[in-house]
Parts: structure tokens; C-alpha cells; sequence
């Protein structure tokens, strides 16, 4: 088979193709991508909401001087903002080159294969087996072909004088499989690529029910957070050209508007006070820990455990405090409880003092306070553009691994020469590492066809 087709001295282009083609190299670079992953999983890093600013600088200067004489040194190497570290992405755009090559090398094999290239490539492959056949050269590349077409290879034939030549892929079908998954990887690296240059993330996103939120980024972006009666988050999201869009938040706590997806990361409780007068007059309420205007109905945000919040109802001179708790099992409250009193302006004649669980409406004088808990959400909006080719890509692999698995693929190269009895052959085989009877098939396959006498040297 060697000197079928004379291997000729390999060109630098050549020489190029087959390193960056090597498995050995993917397998390299993928395993230094599995470490860059466990170091950020392992490493503090920057969160992504914070951008260039300030705040970022502060927080890899603190989190650098925790460790010591290395912190320098491992924030130089962008080892705690592997995002945006140039050698992570020089590494992934050394890995999309070797992909998009073995693409094209395995978009190749779909083509009528070519017996001058089939019998170079051979030369590497692991599995060979040699035999003599009874049967004239002519009549052993006929039946060595129809056999194997018959068991389901793609087969291609060549003659020349005094030799033959047969290539055989083993599934047709199973060959998209290395396009699939290629096709695959270099999908999921231009979804991470259009997530990095146009995609965004802000988080800290305090959404407190009937109070307007405008993002960082754009503050033409306005969000307002709605609850209903039964309890259900609804998100309001105003743009600065007047549109606006709703969605409710699922159980998982995700709301999806256009151009974003916000995902809830805590909650807490509020309380919503509002007051009438006798005649039905709305009573103006102030907050005293944020100074703004009087209105008919205030907010109080409990941002942390058994907070304390205040109120004022200017007109009558009356100051609410309120301790907000999440339960109070020692007293028969198991749901958001509030200690609610109640002082004349000199803060010294207490007008009330009690325990509410959930809401109540208080009467004093000839007033009524209307109290209602609820909750506020602490969310992080995002947008993430290259989430439909992501979808793409798992799609695109979902159905190379299926292919693989039942369809594993195996090329095969026969050399076929006159001999003085018969005709020598000689078959190398190049098997899917999931077609793990290939060695076996190979070696029956030789025993059909020979006649059990070793080929001369």
C-alpha cells in the first residue's frame, strides 16, 4: 500500500493542517479551558455588574490583598476577572480556529472520497491487516466492494494497471456527527462572543411594589414592580419612546421583557400604610427615614432582620413605628408579623401597641390606618443575545452525540496488487472510538477473504 500513491514531501501549509488538525491539540485545549473553568469556580471574580468603574477597581484591590504576595500577581494574570482576560481569550479563539478547521475537515469526508488522499491518510491509522486473496485482482476488487456495499458502506473504487484501490465509510449517516458537534462548539463560542461584546448584566435591582426603578445603564429604562391580591409579582417595564410591556414573575423567579430577563436574587417585606379621615378624605402620610413629600400612601422597606421604620401623619401629629419580623412562632405568628405603636408628636403618649400579622386597619380617633404587608424583590436584569444560538448549539449536539452513539462511523482502505497467486491486500482502518469492535470486524473481515497464506516480504 506504501507505494500506491508515493507519499510526497509534505508541504509547511500541509504540515501546518495536520498540527492544528490533531486531535492531541483539541484534547490540549480543551483541557486548558476545563482549568480556566475550575479557577473561576475556585477564585473570587468580579461580578459582571460592576463594569470599569470604581467600584470594580476597589473590589479587585480588596479581594487581591487577600491573598498576600500572590494577590498582585494572580490580578495582573486576570485571575480574578477571567471574563476579561487576554489570555482566556486568546485560548478560546485558538479553540474556534482548530474547530472551524476540523469542521471543514469533517464536512470533507461527506464528499465522494479520493483514493490518493484516503491511501496517505492511512498510513497513520493504528488497525491493518494483510492477506492474500485466491481471485485475480479484478474479480477481488469486485466482491471485496459488493460485500461491503452490501453490509452498508459507502464505497469507492479505483484500477489502475496492476493495482486497485477501495475507500469505505462505514455509515454514511453517522459521518454528520463530526459536523454536528463542530458545528455545535463553534455555536455555544459565538453565543459567549455575543454575550461579552453586547450583552449586560445589573444587579442590586431593589423593586419595591408601586416604586419606580430606572437601570443604571439607560435610565430611559424605567421598571415598577406590581403585587396582587393572591400575591403575584408583575414587572412594568416603561422605555424613554413611551412603550411598555409587563410580565409576571414565574415561580423560579424569572420575568422575561423585550430586550432583557430579570432573575430574582432575595426578597424582603413591606408594609403599604395609607389613612382616611371620618368624611373619607385621604390623610396625608410623610416617611421620617426619607425625606420627600406627603402622600396617601407610603412604602416601608424592611432591608434587614427586625428593622425598625417610621411614619408620620403630619395633620395629626401622630409617628407610627414598625418592627418588621418574619414569624413569631413564641406567640402564635407564623407568617410576617409587624410590631405596630402608635405616639402622640412628642413621642411620649403611646395611642397604640400590638402585634400585626399581615395587614389590619387601625382606628384612632376618628381616623383609620389601612396596614398591608407585602413583599419587595431584589432582582438582576440581563441581556444575554447569543442566547438563541446557545439553544441552537445544544440542539446541533443533542443530535451529534445521538448520531455517534448509534450510527459510530469507521473508514476503510484497501490496496489491492497483483501477486503471483492471487492478489495481495492490504486494509488499514480507521474506527470510531465508539465502535469499539472495529479491531475485531477488521480481523474477520480479513479471515473471510483470505486463503490463509502469509503475503511474501
Amino acid at each position: 500500500m506504501d507505494s500506491a500513491f508515493p507519499a510526497p514531501r509534505a508541504h509547511p501549509i500541509d504540515r501546518l493542517w495536520r498540527l492544528m488538525t490533531d486531535v492531541r491539540l483539541l484534547w490540549a485545549l480543551l483541557a486548558l479551558l476545563a482549568a480556566a473553568v475550575l479557577l473561576a469556580v475556585l477564585l473570587p471574580q468580579l461580578p459582571a455588574e460592576l463594569g470599569r468603574s470604581e467600584a470594580a477597581e476597589r473590589w479587585l484591590a480588596e479581594t487581591s490583598s487577600r491573598f498576600g504576595p500572590l494577590g498582585g500577581g494572580m490580578r495582573r494574570a486576570g485571575l480574578f476577572d477571567l471574563r476579561d482576560s487576554w489570555w482566556l481569550r486568546g485560548l478560546l479563539g485558538l479553540l474556534a480556529f482548530v474547530l472551524l478547521l476540523r469542521l471543514v475537515e469533517a464536512l470533507g469526508r461527506l464528499a465522494q472520497p479520493v483514493p490518493a488522499t484516503a491511501a496517505a491518510e492511512a498510513r497513520r491509522w493504528p488497525l491493518q491487516s494483510a492477506f492474500a486473496a485466491p481471485s485475480p485482482l479484478p474479480a477481488a476488487l469486485a466482491e471485496i466492494a459488493e460485500s461491503l456495499q452490501q453490509e452498508g458502506w459507502w464505497v469507492t473504487t479505483a484500477h489502475n494497471a496492476g493495482e486497485g484501490h477501495i475507500v469505505a465509510e462505514r455509515s454514511r449517516v453517522g459521518l454528520w456527527a463530526g459536523p454536528l458537534l463542530y458545528g455545535a462548539a463553534l455555536l455555544a463560542l459565538a453565543a459567549l462572543w455575543l454575550d461579552y461584546a453586547f450583552g449586560w448584566q445589573e444587579g442590586g435591582l431593589v423593586l419595591v411594589p408601586g416604586r419606580p426603578v430606572a437601570l443604571q445603564r439607560d435610565g430611559t429604562q424605567v421598571l415598577t414592580l406590581t403585587e396582587s391580591a393572591d400575591g403575584v409579582h408583575t414587572v412594568t417595564l416603561q422605555t424613554g419612546d413611551g412603550r411598555t410591556s409587563a410580565a409576571a414573575f414565574t415561580p423560579q423567579g424569572r420575568a422575561r421583557l423585550p430586550g432583557m430577563v430579570l432573575q430574582v436574587t432575595g426578597q424582603g417585606q413591606t408594609l403599604t400604610a395609607s389613612a382616611q379621615t371620618a368624611d373619607g378624605a385621604a390623610l396625608a402620610l410623610r416617611l421620617l427615614d426619607q425625606p420627600g413629600p406627603d402622600q396617601t400612601a407610603v412604602t416601608l422597606v424592611f432591608d434587614q432582620p427586625r428593622a425598625e421604620r417610621s411614619f408620620l401623619a403630619p395633620a395629626r401629629q401622630v409617628v407610627f413605628s414598625v418592627v418588621a419580623f418574619p414569624a413569631l412562632p413564641e406567640r402564635g405568628f407564623a407568617g410576617p408579623t409587624f410590631l405596630v405603636q402608635a405616639f402622640q408628636g412628642d413621642q411620649r403618649t403611646l395611642l397604640f401597641n400590638e402585634f400585626v400579622e399581615g395587614g389590619a386597619s387601625l382606628a384612632l380617633g376618628q381616623d383609620r390606618y389601612d396596614l398591608r404587608s407585602g413583599q419587595y424583590l431584589v432582582a438582576r436584569a440581563s441581556h444575554a443575545p447569543g442566547r438563541p444560538l446557545l439553544a441552537a448549539a445544544g440542539l446541533a449536539a443533542a443530535a451529534g452525540v445521538l448520531l455517534a452513539l448509534l450510527r459510530p462511523t469507521g473508514r476503510l482502505y484497501v490496496h489491492l496488487r497483483e501477486a503471483r497467486r492471487g492478489t495481495a491486500v492490504t486494509a488499514r482502518l480507521a474506527a470510531s472510538p465508539l465502535w469499539r469492535q472495529g479491531a475485531r470486524w477488521l480481523n474477520a473481515w480479513a479471515a473471510t477473504y483470505g486463503d490463509g497464506q502469509p503475503l511474501s516480504p
